[in-house]
């Protein structure tokens, strides 16, 4: 348990993680100004401020793991220049946040490539109005390629939420 992250990285090439629990922190994992991919396979980041909070990744980002139950978002992201791939990724009961938030700082779009998420769960699985307050599953302001959601090992699933299940604000193609 830390005042901060659990784990910060900043100005490095690539981040690559298999396993582990970021648990109990300011901040889960945090990746900031990664010039190619930030890969998590397998990583816990929960009871956080928020779980994964990726600003500035070059190549993209692919995650799998759970990011849930955060003061904050279970995964925050801002001016990601590629692909984000999301598999089988938990994201539910992050108090005043979403299960997936991505935005547009100063880059034209929040994921300057695409979206792909197969299998996950992004909800408020404590019921309307009770405890954790989960905003929306997925928000995403805009994306420069396609967003598309798909069954992995599990069904995608955004219920419950607050204000919506998956908002995409600005895509070239929704699927």
């Amino acid at each position: 348990s830390n005042l901060f992250s659990g784990v910060s990285v900043e100005d490095s090439d690539s981040v690559s993680v298999s396993g582990g629990s970021f648990n109990r922190n300011g901040g889960g994992f945090d990746a900031y100004r990664i010039t190619g991919t930030v890969a998590l396979t397998n990583v816990t980041a929960e009871l956080n401020g928020s779980g994964f909070d990726g600003y500035e990744i070059g190549e993209g980002i692919v995650a799998g793991g759970s990011y849930s139950h955060n003061d904050g978002h279970g995964i925050q992201l801002t001016d990601i220049s590629g692909d984000v791939t999301l598999t089988d990724t938990t994201a539910n009961n992050n108090n005043a946040g979403d299960g997936l938030n991505a935005t547009a700082g100063a880059n034209p779009h929040a994921i300057g490539g695409n979206l792909v998420v197969s299998g996950g769960t992004f909800s408020d699985t404590d019921g309307e109005g009770t405890g954790v307050s989960q905003a929306r599953g997925v928000y995403v302001t805009t994306i420069g390629g396609s967003a598309t959601f798909r069954n992995g090992t599990s069904q995608v699933t955004a219920t419950g939420n607050d204000e919506g299940g998956v908002f995409i604000g600005d895509a070239a193609t929704a699927s």
